[in-house]
């Protein structure tokens, strides 16, 4: 069920101050030097970037960094590439379709962490096509949109097993190149990404369980394409891109269990389209891209990483938790801190009524909330402290 929250909330969400720049801090450049729209993944805790492209042509060189230091592996096999769509199930990255030399590809290898090797596997019966975009999923690979000459809706599962792909309901927004995506808490969420000059802020839910999709929130920063997105601490963070007039170096935060945006801080240095990006020890990497347009790119080296994706009320109120009692009609926080915090907490029904508004101050161990006379259920309560969001989450009444 999609929570509607009140516009005036969802507002002051996406809307309040952020720390500019706060945490993000500067690591070597990439190993392969300038580059814009690269083949990256993360891969049992080590970042992977390669691939791509720029001013000399297209590339096919891999390389590994452990958060210090970069490492060159094994060259991707097949042509200079550029744009395919990438997952990682296991030890395995898949790398399937993609452009080189004016051709566009539907072939599909593998990358085999522990023995630094490729392997081709067997093709992808969809049409060949670029600035596409790969999930992985409850050990499976999915694929979906794309340019083939047009832009593409379709949608499409890969069984790892069978090395099989079978094509499945597609994407219900409008057909799309360079979207953005993610998996958080067991969906696949897609959206942005550019047709023939327009460009979208759309942002959509796939749930496998049901195999349906459903429109969420609209991404608050603006219609793009090439901005990268990655999953970390809970939390969707999704940043950079083109519009077709500007290029961005903001960020913003997306909380799958609410349906919330935030801003984020902001990439410190050049704005950029399609840089790379990955997860390594809780902390989000990114880097490289392109701006100066798309038909003469000037490409960039530089990495960046974010370790701070937690605002300060976040960190002190992390280790909050929850009760209900109902012979007393009562919240219960569990708080554990040693000095006094005041909190805002607001409750609302999963369908978006807000129920309850108070202002609490914290007690040293335990502080009660008493509640209005509510019907059972399922309920949302969300903290805030200073005016930000810190805590949330879902009692039963």
């Amino acid at each position: 069920m999609k929570l509607k929250l009140p516009l005036c909330f969802l507002y002051f969400l996406m809307t309040f101050s952020v720390r500019v720049n706060a945490g993000w801090q500067p690591v070597p450049d990439f190993g392969g030097g300038t580059r814009e729209i690269t083949t990256y993944f993360t891969l049992n805790n080590k970042g992977y970037a390669g691939c791509g492209r720029n001013n000399t042509g297209e590339k096919t060189d891999l390389w590994e960094f452990n958060g210090a230091t970069w490492t060159q592996k094994a060259d991707y096999p097949g042509d200079g590439r550029i744009s395919p769509a990438v997952f990682v199930i296991g030890n395995i990255a898949y790398v399937a379709c993609g452009y080189s030399a004016s051709t566009q590809h539907n072939s599909v290898w593998s990358y085999d962490q522990l023995l630094n090797s490729w392997s081709h596997k067997n093709n992808f019966p969809g049409s060949a096509r670029y600035s596409t975009i790969g999930f992985a999923l409850n050990g499976d690979g999915y694929l979906a949109t794309g340019f083939n000459g047009t832009c593409l809706n379709d949608f499409w599962k890969y069984n790892v097993s069978t090395d099989s792909w079978t094509q499945l309901t597609g994407f219900p927004g409008s057909a799309r190149q360079h979207a953005s995506g993610v998996v958080a808490n067991g969906k696949i969420y897609l959206g942005l990404g550019y047709n023939n000059g327009t460009s979208y802020s759309d942002w959509w839910e796939y749930d496998p369980g049901n195999a349906t999709w459903s429109q969420k929130t609209t991404f608050p920063g603006g219609a793009r394409r090439g901005a990268i997105t990655l999953y970390c601490v809970g939390k969707v963070f999704l940043g950079t891109g083109y519009n077709n007039t500007s290029y961005f170096n903001d960020f913003w935060t997306y909380d799958p269990a609410l349906d919330v945006w935030q801003a984020f801080d902001t990439l410190p240095s050049s704005s950029r389209y399609a840089p790379a990006g990955f997860v390594i020890s809780q902390c989000i990497y990114v880097g490289t891209g392109s701006y100066n347009g798309i038909v003469s790119p000037i490409s960039l080296s530089d990495m960046y990483r974010n370790c701070e994706l937690n605002s300060i009320e976040e960190n002190i109120y992390s280790n909050l938790t929850v009760s209900y009692s109902s012979s007393r009609n009562e919240l219960f926080i569990h708080s554990g801190l040693n000095n006094i915090h005041h909190l805002n907490v607001r409750i609302y029904t999963l369908e978006g009524k807000e129920v309850n508004n108070a202002e609490v101050t914290l007690q040293s161990e335990l502080t009660s909330v008493e509640l209005p006379t509510l019907a059972g259920g399922v309920y949302l309560y969300i903290f805030s402290a200073k005016g930000k969001p810190v805590k949330s989450g879902k009692f039963v009444l």
